[in-house]
């Protein structure tokens, strides 16, 4: 009779343990999240209000004009979307937990510390990915402006994603609480505020340089890069850039988000506080 003996992937064990483990802990913070009214109005209502009254705000039969109002569109409900839907949500989530002890008790069970990160940055950003496709519906429906490839969309949203949860993370170390975090969120939410593509354009040029380099700035750049195949310029004319263009003007901005994403994940899991204030 032969023998038959069955070949097990510990690696596909571990992370199909690991998965579990996320899967478990996402659930439970997407029901907390969707107990929170505070959190779901601001993320279902703001962004996407905003960014149509600045949509409908003007009117124009140009071109160029058009694109650049559908990209400021996008930018400011991008900016709006990661500030108060991921970055806010991460840090009154993290530093409410925290200050009830659920990080420590979940760390010192088999919980790892990416399980525990990525788990509270779910129900954020599944409520930016299906406000992102709502929202690029709604203005390709409403003004027949189609993104240039989509695919450059896709890459912001992930990688805004990350960013924002990393600084939510980051911040949530000086955040004693949930109350806190109306004061402490106030420097970012600054930062991607002044970072808008028509504001940044309007500040000196002492100002501009750095702040080009800031990752909500090179977010609204390849928004802008994005639906119109260049950064933003109030009287360029758009209507002639193709596909070839917008990629080779995406390349610089794109690597230099794709580094800030890494060190600040870096930053976010090496620096994060786990113990509460109390």
């Amino acid at each position: 009779m032969p023998l038959t003996r069955t070949i097990t992937n510990p690696s596909a064990a571990e992370f199909g343990t690991s998965f579990r483990r996320y899967r478990s802990l996402a659930i439970g913070e997407v029901r907390q999240y969707l107990r929170n009214k505070t959190l779901l109005f601001m993320a279902i209502v703001f962004p996407i209000g905003v960014g149509l009254l600045v949509q409908f705000m003007g009117e124009s039969d140009q071109v160029g004009s058009s694109l650049n109002r559908t990209a400021i569109s996008m930018e400011v409900f991008l900016l709006i979307t990661l500030m108060f839907v991921q970055f806010y949500s991460v840090l009154s989530m993290t530093s409410t937990r925290r200050d009830e002890r659920v990080l420590k008790r979940l760390r010192t069970g088999e919980a790892r510390d990416l399980e525990i990160l990525t788990a509270l940055a779910t129900p954020g950003a599944i409520m930016t990915a299906i406000l992102t496709l709502l929202m690029t519906a709604i203005l390709i429906s409403c003004t027949g402006d189609l993104p240039r490839s989509g695919v450059l969309l896709f890459l912001i949203v992930i990688i805004g994603i990350v960013i924002s949860t990393a600084l939510a993370l980051l911040t949530s170390a000086i955040t004693a609480n949930a109350e806190a975090a109306q004061m402490t969120s106030l420097p970012v939410m600054v930062l991607a505020m002044l970072s808008q593509s028509p504001l940044r354009s309007a500040l000196p040029e002492q100002i501009q340089d750095p702040l080009s380099r800031t990752p909500f700035a090179l977010i609204g750049d390849l928004t802008f890069i994005e639906w119109t195949g260049q950064p933003f310029d109030q009287n360029a004319d758009t209507s002639a850039s193709g596909l070839a263009s917008t990629i080779d003007q995406a390349t610089h901005p794109l690597g230099l988000l794709l580094v800030w994403g890494a060190v600040l994940a870096w930053a976010a899991v090496h620096y994060m506080k786990w113990e509460t204030n109390r």
